[in-house]
């Protein structure tokens, strides 16, 4: 009798995983997008990464204020609480930035993710020393948004967004 019980034990079992793997539900994403932009800055990669480190400065560069989290991004995980700045980006939402990669000194990546979670970005900043203490950066900056395709207007205000942040750390990298 435990024989039977533990057959017909095993065999719902099994039955139960194929259930399973055979729920699974994809869907199609069409809403993601990717921008890129190269900028040249008068100062060495490392000490660009550095001031990336600093969660207040990369939250002022990405158009966020610091509300907390980890006082210096050291380790991939490494996460800070953002929210819109007042100023301006009011329509943008409060969420969490985490660096999710660094090859020191040659790229840093982090992640957006609002409190929604109704999308993602994941910002790649890439550093090729050129001239003397100057470093090209190569920014670029991948989307997604499960609600469907970018306008051409919210595509233009995004290209206006990343040459501003560039424009930011170009200025904040520079100060002496």
């Amino acid at each position: 009798m435990r024989r039977i019980f533990l057959a017909v034990l095993g065999a719902l079992s099994v039955m139960m995983c194929r259930l399973d793997a055979q729920t699974v539900i994809t869907k199609n994403v069409e809403g993601e997008a990717f921008i890129s932009s190269e900028y040249t800055v008068n100062a060495r990669a490392d000490s660009i990464i550095m001031r990336l480190a600093v969660p207040d400065t990369l939250a002022q560069i990405m158009g966020y204020q610091f509300c907390s989290g980890v006082k210096r991004f050291l380790k991939i995980g490494d996460a800070i609480l953002v929210a819109p700045q007042k100023d301006k980006y009011r329509e943008r939402d409060t969420g969490i930035i985490l660096i999710s990669y660094v090859q020191m000194p040659k790229e840093v990546r982090f992640t957006f993710e609002p409190k929604n979670g109704a999308y993602i970005f994941q910002d790649q900043w890439n550093f090729t020393a050129s001239a003397g203490i100057q470093t090209r950066i190569v920014f670029s900056e991948r989307y997604i948004d499960s609600q469907g395709p970018l306008s051409p207007g919210k595509i233009a205000d995004w290209t206006r967004l990343i040459r501003e942040r560039l424009e930011k750390l170009k200025a904040i990298a520079e100060r002496k």
